[in-house]
């Protein structure tokens, strides 16, 4: 998986939730680092939906990165789903977009990706995994995605990383 390209076609997703920590879409230029985190139709949307408010404070944390980090939830729900995920992400006090994958294009362009939902999260540099692995709930991993964001731009003043 490390160094995989990943292909994240946002503008065919429908995106639910607040973009005050990013924006996402074609429309906008990209960030250097992207974190990724996906659950597919085999997981619990509604469930991983519910837990988007766990991620707060590590949320809060990125902030400081804003220009150069995106964070893209995308839920791939099965079709009877949809609209119990549409209105758990509506009730939810969502602080990221969450994208909604109703035809299961992620997966398929990126086809590498293993079945375990362990590896469902990662880190992107400049499309290129660079880190797998969640860095809620999980401090070793916390703390290599810190490491990561820090580390390759060398340079980094104020939440400011160097191009």
């Amino acid at each position: 998986m490390y160094g995989q390209e990943v292909s994240i076609t946002l503008d065919s997703f429908q995106i639910v939730g607040d973009t005050c920590l990013n924006q996402v879409g074609n429309r906008y230029p990209e960030k250097r680092f992207r974190l990724v985190v996906y659950s597919d139709s085999n997981a619990c949307s509604s469930c991983r939906i519910r837990e988007l408010g766990e991620w707060n404070d590590f949320l809060d944390k990125c902030r400081k990165y804003k220009d150069d980090l995106d964070i893209v939830f995308i839920v791939s729900p099965k079709r009877k789903d949809r609209n119990v995920v549409r209105f758990a992400l509506k009730s939810q006090d969502v602080v990221v977009p969450v994208c909604i994958d109703t035809s299961g294009l992620f997966m398929r362009q990126n086809d590498f990706l293993p079945s375990n939902p362990m590896m469902h999260t990662f880190l992107t540099e400049r499309r290129k995994i660079i880190l797998v692995g969640s860095p809620h709930k999980n401090r070793h991993m916390e703390n290599l995605f810190w490491d990561r964001i820090n580390s390759v731009g060398k340079d980094v003043h104020e939440g400011q990383i160097s191009k």
